[in-house]
């Protein structure tokens, strides 16, 4: 019996193994998030007025978890919202260049290309590490040499993921972030896999920015995110966003941010409902009552059984398998040829005929099957997963 599976809202009728898009939020944080929009609904001009304060108060909750100072980060409604406002807002010198691999996220690459179009900088992809390549023979040494082989004197901002959403593949960032900080290039993180991932420390880091999600692997409510800074980039941006942050401040923002007006600068500028924000005290205490480490053990065992279990009834090669440092929660498997033309419709196949919730990315230019389990999924369930995968035709 799965101790967790009662704390979720699990669809007893589907097999769900999608954890990585978005995975299911404890009930415990549903309750809170729906007591939190009654609460604003019967009085939405207190709750209006009263937002900012809240927001902060969260925001100091995160910095705790976080081990980061709370003026250190900003609250978004997902990673690309926190990468945008970043990457837009810092001034790179004319003929720079904006660095990524081949393997990141591609509303963030679209990010790195339109900021690099509009400012007229150079943007350049580089190979982090070819298709054939045994994913075994990976490490964090190899990594970070690839990178430093990649980039050139005009490089000035390098951007890439904490994990890679294809594959898992965790990077070994605070190596290659003590690599470029002694080559005075700046680099940002896109941690949408990060936190809930791993135990997130800011505490001693040679990062400049992570952005992160709240409503994936940390299993917060959908619509959170949030950013770290470094403060030593401050110099370096300038807010491309304006709004009720910007400028002289209503009474309201009084109480805000310790009185530092770069961190009210930076928070969410707009009015609208808050509730989601609110809920994330409660997925803290969630995780500090289930314990981080027993999560992470449980994400680590059902990932390699799920490597064993597809491996075996489908032959197909799995592309996650790295030394046990440089894996994160999520997996992949190359395709045969006859189901990777068929793509996005095969998971569309899958959710709609086999009741079976999966995803289809592409990863050098082919379409490959990515499975991601959590807490609330049980050892049954995978071996009727890969029941299912070995059957398709």
């Amino acid at each position: 019996m799965n101790p967790y599976r009662k704390l979720f809202p699990y669809p007893e009728d589907l097999l769900f193994f999608n954890s990585g898009s978005m995975p299911l939020t404890p009930h415990s944080v549903l309750e809170k998030v729906a007591e939190e929009k009654t609460k604003f609904e019967k009085n939405p001009t207190a709750g209006l007025f009263g937002a900012w304060e809240k927001m902060w108060a969260v925001q100091k909750e995160l910095a705790q978890a976080f081990s980061a100072d709370p003026r250190h980060l900003y609250l978004r409604l997902n990673v690309t919202y926190a990468m945008n406002d970043f990457i837009m807002a810092l001034k790179l010198p004319p003929g720079s260049e904006i660095l990524i691999s081949d393997l990141e996220y591609g509303a963030i690459a679209k990010i790195c290309a339109y900021k690099a179009k509009i400012d007229n900088l150079r943007f350049r992809v580089f190979p982090l590490y070819k298709a054939s390549t045994d994913p075994q023979s990976l490490t964090a040494d190899s990594l970070t040499e690839q990178l430093e082989k990649s980039l050139s004197p005009q490089t000035k901002l390098v951007m890439l993921s904490h994990v890679l959403t294809g594959t898992g593949l965790k990077l070994p960032i605070e190596k290659m972030a003590a690599l470029l900080r002694s080559k005075n290039i700046f680099f940002a993180v896109d941690g949408a896999h990060g936190a809930g991932c791993e135990n997130l420390s800011f505490k001693k880091t040679e990062l400049d920015y992570y952005g992160s999600n709240l409503h994936k692997w940390l299993m917060g409510p959908k619509g959170t995110g949030f950013a770290w800074v470094s403060p030593q980039m401050r110099e370096h941006l300038e807010p491309q966003f304006a709004g009720w942050t910007t400028g002289n401040l209503p009474p309201h923002f009084a109480q805000v941010g310790d009185g530092d007006r770069w961190t009210i600068r930076w928070m969410i500028c707009s009015t609208h409902n808050f509730s989601d924000f609110y809920g994330l005290p409660e997925t803290l205490r969630f995780w500090k009552e289930q314990g981080a480490e027993k999560i992470f053990s449980r994400h680590q065992k059902l990932r390699n059984l799920m490597i064993e279990k597809v491996s075996d009834k489908t032959g197909w090669r799995c592309l996650s398998t790295y030394a046990p440092e440089l894996q994160g929660p999520m997996i992949a498997f190359e395709l045969p040829s006859h189901l990777e033309k068929r793509g996005p419709e095969l998971m569309k196949h899958l959710y709609l005929d086999k009741k079976l919730v999966t995803v289809t990315p592409q990863i050098f230019n082919r379409w490959v099957l990515r499975l991601s389990a959590n807490i609330y999924n049980n050892e049954e369930e995978i071996d009727q997963m890969a029941q299912i995968l070995g059957e398709i035709e």
